[in-house]
Order: structure tokens, then C-alpha cells, then sequence
């Protein structure tokens, strides 16, 4: 037997989902330097600083990897639109709202955790910081790394350095490269 309860727990989450992402209309409005709330679509390009520069300029993406949860690669194309939804990053993928999750953290006693995407409003203070690119505001947040990883060769999977875990020589694998996130306005 179905609960009132559950029923009203069901409509609220459809509610929420519905309603998390502005309209289209809303997100292109034009963009204002200096303002957080800036909802113009743009796309995430990627700039190598440390390591193989074969992807430079490759645009993020949402790979999907099952229902409502995506990861984060870069690929030779498009890739999906964003915008920032106050400071949530958000993608442009289907009428829902689908964003990224960034909030580092020490979890795993790692130099590195990966970055998701899923539905919902995401996590993580998302700016842009000038020529350091686009930074998720924690104190933990050390910094972006891209590494061929679940996807393969040619889909580099982003990921988030945990900060306090760069004692020189700072060593990444070979298959993974620093890099910034830069905005391509649509």
C-alpha cells in the first residue's frame, strides 16, 4: 500500500527537480563581468600547465554512466553547454537540472578525488578566478587534474587536487596532466 507520506515525498523531489535549473530564456541573459550570478551558457575548455598538452582547449562533457549520474571527460568536440546557477555549476543536458559535484575533501586520504555530475543542484562554490580559470572556493581545493582513466584513451576524466599534498617533487602518473578550466562563452 502506498503511503501519503511516500506520495508526498515523490511530488516534492519531481517539484525540486523541475524547478532547480532556469529556463533557457533566463540562462542567456548577458553576461556581466564581476557578477557571480552571471547564467549565460558557455562551455568548459581545458588548458594543460604540467603535462602531455595533447588536450589542450578539449571541452568538458557529461559522460553519462547511469541513471542521473554522469562523469566529467574531456573530449575533441562541443562538449555540453554550462552555467552558473548562483555558484552551482549546471549543465545544459536535459530539462532537469544535472550538475557537478565539487567539494574537496581529505575522504580518502588521496592527493586527488574525482569530480561527478549528477541531477540535482550539485555541491561546491563554482568561480571564475581570472587567469587561474574556473575554481571550486574551499580551502581544500588545490587545483584540477585530467587522467585517462575509466573512459580511456581520449576522454580524459577531470578530477580535483586535494590541497596540503604538494610537497616538491609533486609526481602524477603518466597518464594525467594539470590543467585550468577555462569559460567559451556560447
Amino acid at each position: 500500500m502506498v503511503s501519503l507520506r511516500n506520495l508526498a515525498l515523490a511530488a516534492s523531489a519531481i517539484i525540486g527537480l523541475t524547478t532547480a535549473a532556469p529556463t533557457t530564456e533566463t540562462r542567456q541573459a548577458a553576461y556581466t563581468p564581476g557578477t557571480q550570478n552571471n547564467t549565460q551558457e558557455f562551455y568548459l575548455h581545458m588548458t594543460v600547465t604540467d603535462g602531455d598538452t595533447k588536450y589542450n582547449g578539449w571541452s568538458l562533457e557529461a559522460w553519462h554512466t547511469g541513471a542521473g549520474f554522469a562523469d566529467p571527460v574531456f573530449v575533441n568536440g562541443t562538449g555540453t553547454p554550462a552555467f552558473l546557477n548562483g555558484t552551482h555549476l549546471q549543465f545544459d543536458q536535459n530539462p532537469y537540472a544535472f550538475s557537478a559535484l565539487g567539494s574537496p575533501s581529505d575522504t580518502n586520504y588521496a592527493r586527488w578525488e574525482p569530480v561527478g555530475i549528477q541531477s540535482g543542484y550539485g555541491t561546491g562554490a563554482w568561480k571564475s578566478n581570472g587567469s587561474d580559470g574556473w575554481v571550486v572556493d574551499a580551502e581544500e581545493f588545490g587545483g584540477w587534474l585530467v587522467c585517462e582513466w575509466f573512459h580511456g584513451i581520449n576522454a580524459p576524466q577531470l578530477f580535483q587536487l586535494i590541497s596540503g599534498f604538494d610537497a616538491e617533487p609533486y609526481t602524477i602518473p603518466s597518464s594525467c596532466a594539470r590543467v585550468l578550466l577555462f569559460a567559451v562563452y556560447i
